[in-house]
């Protein structure tokens, strides 16, 4: 997002999944799972601290456990893409302030064509449909699917609605260039 709006040059197109596009008083999260928007850092630096330091066979059985709906050819490389991180990136991440309201005026920048796929705040995906309806409002080239039932990771969760979507996406985008 921040790459196209600064270096339009450099972009043809943008897909964004679900993405962190909040609205200012919107509640990060859904249920029981309700967090506030400027402990993300935080949480995410934990959770992925604790993947990449536990031994790797009770990490996939967690995954596995805690992502039943995931196919289980992506349970192992999300798994190590945890692995891979540094410590400093992890330390860092704890650290860094979210401004979760910047997203809009990122978006109102970008002059390519944008597709924003989100899923189901209950799921615990993060971009509302307001919030989506928002970021469409203020740029007329961006695009949003919704998939019905999807969670945060949403080629994982509803894989059939995901690649329809990023293909019809982009075919748009090479048929007008």
């Amino acid at each position: 997002m921040y790459l196209a709006a600064e270096y339009p040059e450099f972009t043809r197109a943008v897909f964004l999944e679900d993405p962190p596009i909040i609205l200012p008083g919107e509640q990060f999260g859904s249920g029981d799972q309700v967090m506030d928007p400027k402990e993300l850092g935080k949480m995410m630096a934990k959770y992925m601290r604790m993947f990449k330091l536990m031994p790797r066979f009770v990490g996939l059985n967690m995954a596995r456990k805690g992502m039943a709906t995931y196919p289980d050819d992506e349970i192992q490389p999300w798994l190590d893409s945890k692995k891979r991180l540094s410590f400093n990136f992890l330390g860092s991440m704890a650290t860094i302030p979210m401004d979760l309201s910047a997203p809009f005026d990122v978006i109102r920048k970008i002059q390519a064509p944008i597709l924003l796929i989100i899923g189901d705040k209950e799921k615990m995906s993060i971009v509302s449909q307001e919030a989506a309806q928002k970021a469409a409002d203020i740029n007329d080239k961006l695009q949003v699917v919704h998939l019905e039932g999807a969670s945060h990771d949403i080629r994982r969760t509803r894989f059939d609605g995901y690649m329809p979507s990023l293909q019809n996406f982009l075919a748009k985008v090479y048929q007008n260039q």
